[in-house]
């Protein structure tokens, strides 16, 4: 009776357990081996933008307002809200990593400390998502909802040159090409060439 049983586990065992084993085997030895990413790496990552404040010169005044929520108006300022989420995504960590670098510099002698200002002509256009989202009539739940997810599903991405976060511009609409950025401000920068652009 014993060897039955020792039998009948043996073939369970055979069965059921070793398959397991060995696709867990190969299902690991055929995944790439990701980097580790480094200590700065990781803190940058865990910085989210709801613990990171902006200073923002709005109609002559600053204000403090958490990134996230920042980000939202700009997003919804800069970008129709009817656009693909991608999209607003692309949009979201163009704006971040503008605002980081704003916020990393010294602020500019017009923004009366802040950080950032709401003049599109200057910085980013911005207004409270509530504002905005008045606007929208029977939308507004639907396109705030879809604004914040962008921002949300972004959260702490930036663009990096060099491991420091670019001069994130861009244009609404495309001639056909961009410039060279020191065709413009007369600075050379290495990422801002010009590339067609149908």
């Amino acid at each position: 009776m014993r060897r039955f049983l020792l039998l009948c586990v043996c073939l369970w065992v055979f069965l059921f357990v070793a398959p397991l084993i060995t696709v867990g085997r190969s299902e690991v030895n055929d995944v790439p081996t990701l980097p580790v990413p480094t200590a700065e790496e990781t803190e940058k990552k865990e910085l989210s933008d709801s613990a990171v404040t902006v200073t923002l010169l709005r109609n002559g005044s600053t204000e403090k307002i958490p990134l996230d929520e920042y980000l939202a108006g700009v997003v919804a300022a800069e970008m129709p809200a009817l656009f693909d989420e991608e999209a607003l995504k692309a949009q979201a960590v163009a704006a971040r990593t503008y605002t980081m670098k704003k916020i990393a510099a010294p602020p500019a002698s017009e923004h009366n400390g802040a950080a950032v200002c709401a003049n599109p002509s200057h910085c980013k256009a911005y207004a409270p998502l509530s504002e905005t989202a008045a606007g929208w009539n029977s939308d507004a739940e639907k396109y705030t909802e879809k604004i914040l997810r962008a921002v949300a599903e972004t959260d702490g991405e930036i663009l990096l040159y060099d491991g420091e976060p670019i001069t994130a511009v861009f244009h609404s609409t495309s001639s056909g090409k961009t410039e060279n950025a020191a065709d413009v401000w007369g600075g050379n920068v290495p990422y801002l060439v010009s590339v067609e652009s149908p």
